[in-house]
């Protein structure tokens, strides 16, 4: 996992309370890998792509998913967690770098897990005998690469969901072992309604992949169609005000729900 306080940290006590789950180690990646040209270059196009504007607005929403979420679900940090339940915890600078391989080479393990991260290389998700499954935050495979709630509500879609799927090469395009969507709960805010839903959508997908781990068969996933998905990134100014109105348009035609 590359976050400090998110799904990783919201699954580990799950995890631990199964019998037959050993988690053999948590591997925090710092995201301090060295910013080459390539990278620099991928950053630029995207500003490019997505206008100054956008791209200062998506730090913004990017603290709903990394922040209040994990705050609505009071969510302990990673090192507090895995102290807490036993669970040896290591750190590593990049996702992909050399560390990485070794302590997952040392780790033996079966089946990795990846909650909480950037790309990974098929040079780090084959080191585990099984590969590894990712939680996306959305269904798939019609919602690749989107964030909880806000690309359902740009379709004008009064549904969110989740994802247990292999990793492969291709993001978000593996095996999918479990899916599910459920319906919205509207709040006040495109934010509110944001961080409500994805605590729904997480707390649902733990569930959801412990009962993958249980009796995981690596052949049981369903292989999705590419063709029958799309790709969503963050949003342009103009995705994101269409997003509130689409907010808006569904919050009158559903009602808002109470708070918990």
């Amino acid at each position: 996992t590359g976050a400090p306080r998110g799904i990783a940290s919201q699954a580990i006590p799950h995890l631990v309370a199964e019998p037959d789950i050993d988690l053999a180690v948590v591997l925090h990646v710092q995201g301090r890998g060295r910013r080459n040209r390539s990278r620099f270059r991928r950053d630029l196009a995207k500003v490019r792509r997505i206008g100054v504007l956008g791209a200062l607005n998506g730090v913004r929403m990017r603290r709903w998913y990394r922040r209040d979420i994990p705050n609505a679900m009071g969510t302990a940090p990673l090192d507090e967690l895995c102290d807490l339940h036993g669970v040896r915890l290591e750190t590593s600078p990049s996702t992909n770098g050399p560390r990485t391989r070794r302590l997952l080479r040392d780790a033996d393990c079966d089946l990795g897990l990846s909650l909480g991260n950037p790309y990974i290389a098929s040079r780090v998700f084959t080191i585990p005998r099984l590969g590894m499954l990712n939680i996306h935050q959305e269904a798939l495979p019609a919602f690749q690469g989107a964030a909880s709630v806000i690309w359902q509500l740009y379709e004008g879609h009064a549904v969110t969901g989740y994802s247990v799927h292999q990793v492969e090469r291709k993001i978000d395009e593996g095996a999918i072992y479990e899916v599910e969507t459920f319906p919205i709960e509207f709040r006040r805010t495109l934010r509110e309604t944001t961080v409500h839903n994805g605590a729904r959508a997480r707390e649902r997908s733990i569930q959801a992949l412990v009962r993958v781990l249980r009796d995981f068969d690596p052949d049981s996933g369903q292989a999705q169609a590419p063709e029958e998905g799309r790709w969503y990134t963050t949003p342009t100014i103009r995705q994101y005000l269409r997003m509130t109105r689409r907010h808006a348009q569904l919050r009158a035609r559903h009602g808002t729900a109470s708070a918990p």
